[in-house]
This record gives structure tokens, sequence and C-alpha cells, in this order.
């Protein structure tokens, strides 16, 4: 017993099985009977399904990662700041204050990109999500 997916622009809609070879273009070979891949989305230029909350969970994680960088490229400004501090530079303590609101600025645009994310509703809009 072979198993099939058809698929409907990029979307499984049905699963079936098949004593027989089935060649379709809609249709691909899968492991077994698994139905709870219908609606989701085959990449067919990598070859496995996915779900708008795994493609969801993936871009979280880029979102964090990217904020966490360039949180982290700011260090050099933090102790940059911290030294004109120490050496009693006229204004060093304005110059720290303005690293920390561009560090809670880039927290501020993950957070909001991190919503924003969520708010999406399809594997689509969620691949071609920026911040």
């Amino acid at each position: 017993m072979k198993y099939y997916a058809q698929i409907k622009n990029g979307v499984v809609v049905g699963v079936y099985s098949a004593s027989n070879e089935v060649v379709s273009d809609d249709v691909i070979e899968i492991a077994n009977d698994d139905l709870s891949l219908i609606g989701q989305l085959y990449d067919s230029e990598n070859g496995f399904f996915t779900t708008v909350d795994r493609e969801k969970a993936s871009m979280l994680e880029v979102i964090k990662q990217q904020a966490k960088q360039r949180i982290e490229s700011l260090a050099w400004k933090v102790e940059r700041a911290n030294e004109r501090i120490a050496l009693n530079i006229a204004g060093a303590n304005a110059e720290l204050l303005a690293v920390y609101a561009e560090r809670e600025a880039i927290r501020q645009a993950s957070n909001k990109a991190e919503s924003d994310l969520n708010k999406k509703r399809s594997v689509n809009t969620v691949r071609a999500f920026t911040w």
C-alpha cells in the first residue's frame, strides 16, 4: 500500500492510499496516511510540510536573535561612555543614557515585530515578514 497527499496551491487537501502507484502533478508520495497533514503547506522546493505555527515559531526565534545581536553590537558604546564617565568628561552621562535609549528602542521594536508577526494568518505572509 502506498500513501499520497494531494496538493492544491501548495496546501495539502487530502491524504489517500492506493495499491498502485499514482502519478499526478498534484500528488506526492508520503510515508503513511497521516491525516494531520491536511491543511499544511507543502514546501516543494525543500520537500517538507509546514504550518503557520511552525513558521511563526521559527520567525520569532529569528527576531529574538536579531534583537540580541543588535543590542550586543552597542556594547562598545556602553563601554566608551562608562570610560568617559570615569574620566569625568562632560556629557558622558548623557551619552550613556542615549545608548541605553537606543537599546530600549531595539527591544520595543522587537516586541512590536513579535506582536505583528503573531497577527499573520498564512505561511506566505509569515515568510515575507520583516522588521
